[in-house]
Protein backbone atom coordinates (compact mmCIF):
# COMPACT_ATOMS: atom_id res chain seq x y z
CA UNK A 1 0.00 0.00 0.00
CA UNK A 2 2.92 2.07 0.81
CA UNK A 3 4.32 1.86 -2.35
CA UNK A 4 1.05 2.41 -4.04
CA UNK A 5 0.55 5.37 -2.19
CA UNK A 6 3.98 6.81 -3.54
CA UNK A 7 3.59 5.56 -7.03
CA UNK A 8 0.29 7.85 -7.40
CA UNK A 9 0.66 10.30 -4.58
CA UNK A 10 -2.44 9.10 -3.61
CA UNK A 11 -2.48 10.95 -0.02
CA UNK A 12 -5.56 9.41 1.64
CA UNK A 13 -3.85 5.91 0.92
CA UNK A 14 -0.83 6.99 2.63
CA UNK A 15 -2.61 8.16 5.75
CA UNK A 16 -4.61 5.09 5.71
CA UNK A 17 -0.69 3.15 5.78
CA UNK A 18 0.28 5.46 8.92
CA UNK A 19 -2.81 4.88 10.83
CA UNK A 20 -2.31 0.67 9.43
CA UNK A 21 1.04 1.03 11.76
CA UNK A 22 -0.62 2.25 14.78
CA UNK A 23 -3.19 -1.38 14.24
CA UNK A 24 0.72 -3.63 13.42
CA UNK A 25 2.04 -2.26 16.23
CA UNK A 26 -0.35 -3.33 18.70
CA UNK A 27 -0.66 -6.67 17.02
CA UNK A 28 3.05 -6.68 17.66
CA UNK A 29 2.68 -6.20 21.39
CA UNK A 30 -0.25 -8.64 21.52
CA UNK A 31 1.52 -11.47 19.74
CA UNK A 32 4.46 -11.01 21.68
CA UNK A 33 2.78 -11.38 24.77
CA UNK A 34 1.23 -14.71 23.93
CA UNK A 35 4.57 -15.98 23.00
CA UNK A 36 5.81 -14.97 26.08
CA UNK A 37 3.19 -16.62 27.78
CA UNK A 38 3.71 -19.97 25.93
CA UNK A 39 7.12 -20.01 26.43
CA UNK A 40 6.14 -19.83 30.37
CA UNK A 41 4.20 -22.48 30.20
CA UNK A 42 6.11 -25.15 28.07
CA UNK A 43 9.92 -23.72 28.14
CA UNK A 44 10.60 -26.97 26.20
CA UNK A 45 9.63 -24.71 23.22
CA UNK A 46 11.63 -21.95 24.29
CA UNK A 47 13.97 -21.79 20.89
CA UNK A 48 11.11 -21.81 18.76
CA UNK A 49 8.75 -19.15 20.58
CA UNK A 50 12.15 -16.93 20.53
CA UNK A 51 12.37 -17.58 16.61
CA UNK A 52 8.78 -16.39 16.27
CA UNK A 53 9.59 -13.20 18.22
CA UNK A 54 12.12 -12.44 15.61
CA UNK A 55 9.84 -13.15 12.66
CA UNK A 56 7.15 -10.18 14.70
CA UNK A 57 9.60 -8.20 15.11
CA UNK A 58 11.15 -8.17 11.65
CA UNK A 59 7.34 -8.20 10.29
CA UNK A 60 6.54 -5.14 12.42
CA UNK A 61 9.90 -3.44 10.98
CA UNK A 62 8.74 -3.88 7.58
CA UNK A 63 5.07 -2.24 8.56
CA UNK A 64 7.71 0.79 10.29
CA UNK A 65 9.32 0.63 6.86
CA UNK A 66 6.02 1.24 5.07
CA UNK A 67 4.78 4.23 7.76
CA UNK A 68 7.70 5.93 7.02
CA UNK A 69 7.02 5.75 3.40
CA UNK A 70 3.78 7.35 3.54
CA UNK A 71 5.11 10.25 5.85
CA UNK A 72 7.18 11.28 2.89
CA UNK A 73 4.44 10.89 0.57
CA UNK A 74 2.44 12.47 2.75
CA UNK A 75 5.46 15.46 3.09
CA UNK A 76 5.05 15.60 -0.60
CA UNK A 77 1.41 16.77 -0.39
CA UNK A 78 2.63 19.77 1.85
CA UNK A 79 5.76 20.49 -0.74
CA UNK A 80 2.70 20.48 -3.35
CA UNK A 81 0.66 22.69 -1.96
CA UNK A 82 3.39 25.34 -1.11
CA UNK A 83 4.55 25.47 -5.19
CA UNK A 84 0.74 26.14 -6.17
CA UNK A 85 0.67 28.81 -3.94
CA UNK A 86 -2.63 27.22 -2.22
CA UNK A 87 -3.85 29.28 0.89
CA UNK A 88 -2.64 27.71 3.36
CA UNK A 89 -3.54 30.18 6.33
CA UNK A 90 -3.10 33.68 7.57
CA UNK A 91 -0.67 35.67 5.97
CA UNK A 92 2.73 36.56 7.61
CA UNK A 93 3.66 39.68 8.38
Amino acid sequence: MALDAGDRLDFELAGKVIAGDRELDAEYAAGLRRLLTRAIEDPRGFEVTVQAAFVLKSLERIGDHARNLARHVLSMQAVDTEASGADTGPAKS
